[in-house]
């Protein structure tokens, strides 16, 4: 039957599946074995077959064991395996072994085969699970060596995996209270499969409870369950130190991690997260290794590229930032955040050839960043191409249509294009939008008074009146700070005040009782002070770290010319209308 199988398998690599199962149908009804078995449930599975796949599967099921007896020769096989000492040692049961290998191997096929065809022999996909599980459970026929044919169990470990294998087809589709459903009712069962079970509910749960949806203390609850049930499950203890890094308590997740790692060594959910509470604790580099390790594992991670490229940023080693980004560049080639990223390092080095090229990029792929549009913007400005600035800061103004600045800064290109006609038109229908706008008024003052218009005194008269209210709002924003700095320099004085009063009244005790001067330590207010301080700073919510390719704030070319207009160098600010 072997040849009659390697047959089959030849039709199987040329595609004629069903040449193959003419083969394997004859093997099966001959001299049945699990793994042609399961070959011919995969050529039905090919070939779309739905009842010829549940065939094949009850023909599986009922593969005879010749390898697994009764329990009285169970029984006398450990008796005869204990008789058999040499020195001490235990002598090998090779015949003992060849069984547990033939069994675990047909459980792996049974196992294999129920998952392949579950999901499909079934319109309804809860349905083909139930059939596959209920035909586990069910008893089959036994092929014994003594007994004959009689009746044995079916594969109770390989239904229960099957219950886990329903629960993560329902998360697959989406069904998340079904799933929950499913796994709940682990519970009630055997705990050979319940950390299992706990581990995916702590997972459902955590993320509805980061959704803003769930209950986090359901995630906690079953992560320690999970974690009872079985402490040598990597996922389990992830799911905890997930749990703890929410709760910020960074340092008992950093051990889980660890730990983790140490069950599973390429458990690559444990080492990004070991990276993660490793940045909230500022250990940058014991974060960039963990990433390191996990990039070896993961080459291709783009996160995982992204974190090593942020985090040789944050230590100021550029060169190193720009590499990795590079790297993440031929990862992500169109990924607008990266380019923009690269950008921004370039131009941090005074490169401003590469800075503007792979801002430009960034621009081609995605034109609605502000940070992009207002770099490319300025860029062009300094190199004194104001049409093309000019379309860039139009773009930025119908982004942000109720931002004056941008309008304004369309205006001030045009104005140094000489073409003050425009600017003029430009300037008055800004000052109908925001006729408060000191900035508009002072440059369209400056070009009525450069033609000679006569509406010159009339706009001078309204910029004078603009400038004598911001006056008078700066200075009323100056008193209103002048009274908060007094009434908390005041509060200060009052602490100060009662501190001294209670260091006099310590010191007049400890001169009456000199025992308890020694045994209790005076509280100077420098003291006291900087405990509220800790405590205020220990008290912090920081917020969860969450990956982010988005660019930080781009910085503007620095110019080597002298500065000649209001256009700064550093950043976009209102000085550069």
């Amino acid at each position: 039957y072997k040849i009659m199988r390697n047959i089959g398998n030849s039709f199987v690599r040329l595609g004629q599946f069903q040449d193959a199962i003419q083969s394997y149908e004859a093997i099966m009804d001959q001299c049945p074995d699990a793994q042609t078995g399961f070959n011919l449930i995969v050529c039905y599975y090919a070939l779309g077959d739905k009842e010829k796949m549940k065939k094949g599967f009850l023909q599986l099921l009922n593969v005879p064991e010749h390898f697994d007896g009764e329990e009285e020769e169970e029984e006398e096989d450990e008796e005869v395996t204990a008789e058999k000492k040499e020195g001490g040692f235990l002598m090998p049961d090779e015949l003992k072994k060849e069984r547990k290998q033939r069994k675990k191997r047909l459980n792996s096929y049974v196992y294999m085969a129920a998952k392949l065809i579950a999901p499909v022999i079934d319109k309804e996909v809860a349905l083909g699970y139930e059939w596959v599980i209920e035909h586990l459970k069910a008893p089959r026929k036994n092929h014994s060596p003594r007994s004959g044919v009689g009746v044995r169990s079916g594969f109770p470990q390989t239904s229960m995996e099957m219950e886990i294998a329903k629960g993560i087809a329902f998360l697959k589709r989406r069904q998340i209270q079904e799933a929950i459903e499913v796994f709940k009712s682990f519970e009630k069962k055997d705990a050979g499969l319940l950390d299992q079970a706990a581990t995916n509910l702590s997972f459902l749960y955590f993320l509805e409870s980061i959704g803003g949806s769930g209950d986090f203390k359901n995630a906690e609850k079953y992560a320690e369950l999970a974690v009872r049930a079985d402490r040598y499950n990597a996922k389990a203890l992830v799911n905890k130190a997930n749990c703890l890094f929410v709760r910020c308590e960074f340092d008992q997740g950093k051990e889980l991690y660890l730990e983790a790692i140490g069950v599973e060594a390429d458990c690559v959910e444990a080492i990004y997260n070991l990276g993660l509470v490793n940045k909230r604790l500022n250990n940058l580099h014991d974060a960039l290794q963990a990433f390191k390790k996990l990039h070896r594992i993961i080459p291709k991670d783009p996160q995982v590229i992204y974190q090593i490229a942020n985090l040789h940023e944050q230590i100021g080693d550029n060169h190193e930032s720009t590499k990795w980004f590079k790297i993440l560049h031929g990862v992500v080639p169109s990924d607008p955040k990266v380019l923009a990223r690269l950008g921004t390092l370039y131009a941090k080095e005074n490169d401003e050839t590469a800075a503007f090229h792979n801002f430009s990029d960034s621009y081609n792929i995605y034109p609605a960043n502000m940070e992009v549009i207002s770099w490319l913007g300025v860029w062009y400005v300094k190199s004194e191409l104001y049409e093309d600035a000019i379309q860039f800061f139009e773009r930025a103004a119908e982004i942000e249509p109720h931002e004056v600045k941008w309008q304004l800064m369309v205006a001030s290109c045009y104005r140094r294009m000489r073409n003050r006609a425009k600017a003029r038109a430009l300037y008055e229908k800004i000052h109908k939008q925001d006729p408060d706008n000191v900035e508009c008024l002072r440059y369209l003052c400056a070009i009525l008074k450069e033609t000679n218009d006569r509406e010159y005194e009339e706009y001078q008269k309204l910029l004078n009146k603009a400038e004598k209210n911001q006056a008078s709002k700066d200075n009323r924003y100056m008193k209103s700070d002048l009274r908060e700095d007094m009434s908390d320099n005041s509060a200060q004085q009052a602490s100060m005040m009662a501190h001294a009063a209670a260091a006099a009244a310590a010191a007049a005790a400890a001169s009456a009782n000199p025992k308890m001067s020694a045994e209790t330590p005076a509280s100077s207010p420098q003291n006291t002070n900087r405990m509220h301080h800790d405590d205020m700073q220990m008290g912090k919510q920081p917020e969860i770290y969450q990956p982010n390719l988005s660019p930080k704030s781009i910085q503007t070319l620095n110019s080597g010319k002298a500065r000649t207009d209001e256009w700064g160098d550093d950043e976009l600010g209102d000085d550069l209308l």
